[in-house]
Parts: structure tokens; sequence; C-alpha cells
């Protein structure tokens, strides 16, 4: 027996566990090929690769995780080299949470088995703890600076790259040209193209696909567009380039991208990245954009010293490795989404199923982890001192979750509505989002109404008999003492049930009035929209309209439950639930700026509360709405494609069990402490980490 044929009786007999087991092979190259020969009695379904999307290995067809469904698999197997298994399983092992396999390396180890340190090592995390001071003294030292581009001056808002061709597939479909396999054969052409730029590829593709000229073109400025549409600059970074440009360094941009100059021209100049003494991108110089020494031609062409260059970038082979080969000297810094599986909010990596969740991901990580220095030393948790990053990150994914769970309920249950109602004053900023959205995005959705009410001014209007009266004593009325509740709380003259009927008709004809000079009509189907449902404001106003009035809050609560099928929830309280935990302190961001109903008088005059918020507290909560407004429209305008995609739930519930991870800093630790989040619902950051894991 000779050596080769020895290794691969060791692998099968590693294996044997796994002959009944669906298996798929991460790598197409001689590793996986040696794999596959070796387990010839095992049933590999298929090949994953990092570039290739299409074809066979052995007879074996590369997949793509878009293949894949939930439990389709039992394991996956890394035929890769040893130095570079972690790095593989880092990148993909969400992927094992969301389709349900295990991942093994090719010597049986299971990555996923929790005595396997499948954590970061300390080696691996080191390049979280680099300063933006240590980056300006290097800089200071050389006279030649050189910066990546993409993931490093700038970034997409696409949480993987190839998202962006399922954007495109969408887009040009609503134009009516349907591609099958677009997004593979895409991915496809650009490895054939071998370094060509975007012209050229869709030159190889439209040939492939028999498209028109126009057709082309078409695809060709979708795709342009969503590039264009999705970048964002790390302003960290722009802060280096800047510091290195006003202190005389020649600074070069390069990238290996198939985006000619003129379009990175483009990008560059609408993020304020201008002055640049060189920008070199492969495809001018017809380099695969796969292939390392693409980067670094700006040395030999300009006849550069390397000890005198200093480049700047994240990729730690392409950056750094080859780079340091070259004689360069480098200064790695992490992508967000590197960030993002190195933080404590590493989890929602979980939740990355589907484009739409993909997207939501990529804007929350554009925003928590934009600077690349934001978790150095902090042990994975996130500093935030902005008030605008936190709610962009934190708070608008709760809203734009909501109402998007709102829209779909609505398509799935074929509901023939005449109206949703949000009421006062939690439903405020919820009424101007869905307004928004069915000006925007969907014309055909039920009409908005905004109702001033609260649960006292339901519960007194609905009183129809001793009945209704004894309901509302159980929900209101903590302490038993009757004549204190009718009169002094609930405002009747007298505690006669006669006469609270009566007074209750007289007030419930002047409300129904006012419903009806808004636009609600007892008589019509509703849906009653909230932010967190016990129920009593709901089961009151049921008594009061003569036809269907169900509820869709984004939290319930089991007082709600007697509503039975006439309430749902975007978060149920049976499961575990940390948006009803905080929901005294989500109430901040979306109630009112204007004081709460509180009461209505017999003549049909609401009356309100006290307003106990100062001017400053109103200023920033009307700011911090605005930024969630602007987020909001900001995310569906470009999502519009992928609209009828929806977005996991749970994803958001994680969310906000991670608020606990973010150290509040300046601005955010002020707004924390400040006296406009009463005690209740401060934030105890150690309580809610307790509370999550």
């Amino acid at each position: 027996m000779n050596k080769i044929e020895y290794q691969k009786k060791v692998m099968k007999k590693i294996f044997n566990f796994a002959l009944d087991k669906k298996i798929i092979v991460y790598g197409t190259g001689k590793n996986a090929s040696f794999l596959i020969d070796s387990l010839k009695d095992c049933k590999i379904i298929g090949m994953l690769d990092a570039h290739k999307v299409e074809g066979t290995v052995d007879n074996i067809p590369i997949i793509t995780w878009d293949d894949i469904g939930c439990n389709d698999v039992d394991i996956l197997i890394i035929a890769a080299r040893d130095d570079v298994q972690r790095e593989i399983f880092h990148r993909i092992k969400h992927y094992a949470y969301i389709k349900n396999f295990k991942i093994y390396n090719m010597y049986g180890h299971e990555f996923t088995d929790v005595r396997y340190p499948s954590d970061y090592e300390y080696k691996e995390i080191c390049g979280l703890n680099k300063t933006y001071e240590e980056l300006i003294e290097q800089i200071q030292l050389h006279k030649y600076i050189s910066f990546d581009l993409y993931d490093t001056l700038i970034m997409r808002k696409y949480l993987e790259p190839s998202d962006i061709f399922d954007f495109v597939a969408a887009r040009v479909k609503k134009k009516g040209i349907f591609i099958e396999n677009y997004k593979k054969k895409r991915q496809t052409v650009e490895l054939e193209a071998n370094g060509e730029d975007i012209y050229t590829i869709y030159s190889i593709l439209s040939s492939k696909l028999g498209l028109s000229e126009e057709e082309k073109n078409i695809v060709i400025q979708e795709e342009i567009a969503c590039e264009k549409e999705c970048i964002i600059v790390r302003q960290r970074m722009l802060d280096a380039y800047n510091y290195a440009k006003q202190h005389g360094k020649i600074v070069s941009i390069i990238s290996n991208m198939y985006m000619p100059k003129d379009i990175i021209v483009d990008i560059l100049n609408s993020v304020g990245i201008i002055n640049y003494d060189f920008l070199y991108i492969s495809c001018d110089k017809g380099y695969s954009k796969c292939a390392s020494t693409s980067k670094f031609t700006f040395i030999n062409d300009n006849e550069i010293n390397a000890e005198e260059c200093l480049h700047i970038g994240d990729n730690d082979y392409e950056d750094g490795i080859f780079a340091k080969k070259l004689g360069i000297n480098t200064f790695l810094i992490k992508s967000s989404i590197n960030m993002l599986r190195m933080s404590k909010l590493s989890k929602i990596m979980n939740m990355a199923d589907g484009v739409k969740n993909r997207f939501l991901i990529g804007n929350i990580i554009s925003e928590l982890f934009n600077d690349p220095f934001i978790l150095s030393n902090n042990s994975g948790y996130i500093p935030i001192s902005s008030m605008d990053i936190f709610i962009k990150g934190f708070i608008a994914p709760i809203a734009i979750s909501y109402i998007d769970s709102l829209v779909k309920y609505i398509e799935q249950t074929n509901s023939t509505i005449d109206g949703v109602i949000f009421p006062s004053s939690y439903g405020y900023l919820f009424k101007k989002l869905y307004f928004w959205y069915l000006e925007n995005m969907v014309g055909d959705l039920p009409k908005a109404f905004y109702l001033i009410t609260s649960r006292k001014i339901s519960s007194i209007t609905s009183i129809y008999n001793e009945s209704d009266m004894h309901d509302v004593e159980t929900r209101l009325d903590d302490k038993g003492e009757l004549e204190n509740f009718w009169i002094n709380i609930m405002g009747f003259k007298s505690l006669d049930i006669d006469d609270i009927v009566y007074e209750a008709e007289k007030k419930r004809e002047n409300y129904v009035r006012y419903m009806k000079s808004v636009g609600i009509s007892i008589y019509g189907k509703y849906l009653f929209c909230d932010l967190i449902s016990r129920g009593t404001t709901q089961i009151a106003l049921k008594r009061i309209f003569k036809s269907e009035f169900k509820g869709y809050y984004m939290c319930d609560l089991p007082e709600s439950y007697e509503l039975g099928d006439d309430v749902t929830a975007m978060c149920n309280e049976t499961q575990k639930n940390n948006i009803s935990w905080y929901t005294d302190f989500l109430e901040f961001f979306f109630t009112a700026p204007y004081p709460s109903a509180d009461s209505i008088t017999q003549d049909g005059k609401i009356t309100y509360k006290r307003e106990n918020r100062t001017i400053a507290d109103l200023d920033l909560l009307k700011r911090n709405q605005k930024i969630i407004q602007e987020t909001f429209e900001k995310f569906f305008c470009d999502s519009n494609c992928i609209i009828n995609e929806s977005i996991n739930v749970d994803l958001i519930e994680m969310l906000v069990g991670m608020i606990g991870y973010v150290i509040p800093l300046e601005d955010v630790a002020l707004f924390f402490n400040s006296s406009n989040i009463d005690s209740v619902s401060k934030l105890d950051f150690n309580i809610m980490r307790r509370i999550y894991h």
C-alpha cells in the first residue's frame, strides 16, 4: 500500500460515521478532490467554493448557500490547508446554524462541537486592538501611503458582496428582463473574464444569454446604480486619508475591482475622497480580481522604494502577507463584517438568512462598525458616543421590522379592512412610517388613521351596562375604592349605575363624532396597531365598533390573550421576548412629542395629562424620530426591489437583547442617565446581559 492509498484509507476511517449522512465539501481544489476520492462510499451532494458557483468537481455539482435549505445537509467538511481552516470556519459558521449542519475539518475535528475551541484566538483578534493614533504614527513615518479601497476607505451596505446581484436581478425583472440564475451566471462570467472590466463581463454574459444590446445596457446600468447606492465611507479612515494628504504624503488608492476608473472616481467623489495622487484599479491593468499582484503594480510603475511605502488594508493575505513579501510596510484594519464576527453582536449573523435580512444587518454594521478602531481593547463590547449611530444601529431596525411585519400581516391575511388605526401616543411615529410606506412603496394598502385615545378614554366611552362597568373596574381599579375610582379618577359625577351608563353614552356619542371627523367609522373594519398590548384599549373599543376590530402589536402581553384570534403580535410574549422587557425604554423613541390623552368630558372635549418633559427633552425626541424616519425611508427605498421578502423577527429580538453590549459614551451616556428616562425604564446594562444570556 503506497502513501496515498494509506491516506485515503485513514480518511475513509475518519468519516466512517458519516456513511448515511448528506455531505457537502467546502473547497474545489486538490484537497477537495482527494476527499471525494477517499469518501466514495459517502453521500457527497455538493461542493461549495469562495469564488466558483457553477460547474462540477469529479462529477459532483458546485452549489451555493442559496441552493441549500434548512436540514438539506448533515455535515460540511472544510477541504483546505491547515492554516486557513479556522478562517474559513469563522466565515461560514453562521450557515451551520441557519441550515442546521455540523462543520468538520479533514481530520474529523468538529468545529461546531462545544469541546472544540471555536472562538477567535488571541492572535486572531489582535487586529482589533489597533488604534487610530497608531495609524497616524505610521503615516508620519512613511513618504508613500497606499489605501486599499473596499472595506478600508469605503464599504458596501451589503453584508456579502454577491448580494448586489440579488438586487440587480430584482431591479431588472421589474423592467421586464428576467435572467434565470442571473446571480450564478454573473459570478461565473466574472471569473471567466479574468480581470476585465464590467463592460467586458457583460459582453460575454450577453452573448451567452442572448440579451439584446438594450437589455445588456439596462442590466449594466442597474448594477452600477446598485454599486453606487450601497457605498458608505468609513469616516475614520477618511480622516486618516485626509491627514496623509494634509501632511504632504504621496497617496495612492488601489483596488482589485471590475468597475473601471471612471465609475470608481464617481464613487470616490460622492463620498468626499478627492485629491489622491494615484488610482490603480485591477481591471484597468487587466489583472484578475483574485490576483494579489495587481494591487501593487504602482510600486514598479512609479519606481517607489517599497520600504518608504505604508499600505493600509483589511485583507490579511493581499494587504498583509503578500505586501510584506514585496518589502512594503503594512497596517491592517478589520472590515465591518469581521468586526461583527469578533464582537459581542456576532450571533446576529445566525439570522443572516435571506437577502433582506442580510441587507438589514449590513446597514446595521455599516453604522456600528464603520470605525475600524471602535472595538480596540473593549473585549468585543461596542462603545457608542453618538445618538445617531445608536438609533441607526439599534432603534431604527425595530421600526423597520414592525412596519415590514405589519404590511406582510395585512397582505398574508388578505384583510379587507377599511383602515389601520394607530392610537396615541405610542402609535404616533408608527403612523408616520406606515403612511410614508403607503405613499411610496405599496399604494394598495389600507389607509392610516391616528386616533387620540387612552385606556381611560376607551373605557369611559365603552360602558353600555353594569357588566361593562365591572370589566372596567377589573382592568383599571387596582385599589378597590369605588368612589375614588369612578368619581375622582374616571371623572363621573355619580356612583349610580344608571347615571354612569347614561354619562358614558353621552361621552361615547361625542367620541364617535370625533372619530368620524378624522375619517373613522364605527361600522368599518379596522386593524388597531400599537407598540404593546395588554388588551385594555382594544377590548374597550371593540364594544364601540360594530364590525371587525382586530389588533396587531409589536409585542403582546399575557393580559391580551382573552382577545384570542383578534390580537396578533410581531413578537409573542410566550416566547423569549426582549422587546417586552424594554418597552418602557423603547417608548421614549416612539411616543408623540406632546402630552398623552387622559380623559374625555361629557361635552366631548379630550383632556390631556400634564407635560413633564422639558423643551430639551422634546427637541431630542423629535431629532431622534427624524433619524428613525430617515433611516426607515432610506432602507425601504434601497430595498424596494426585494420588498416581498420578510425580515426575520428573531433578528430584531436578538438585536434588542444585545443593546446590553453597548458601552454608552458622551451623548449616549447622557441620554441613558438623563431624567427623560424614568427610574423604571433606565437601562441597566448588567441586568440586560444576564437576561439575554
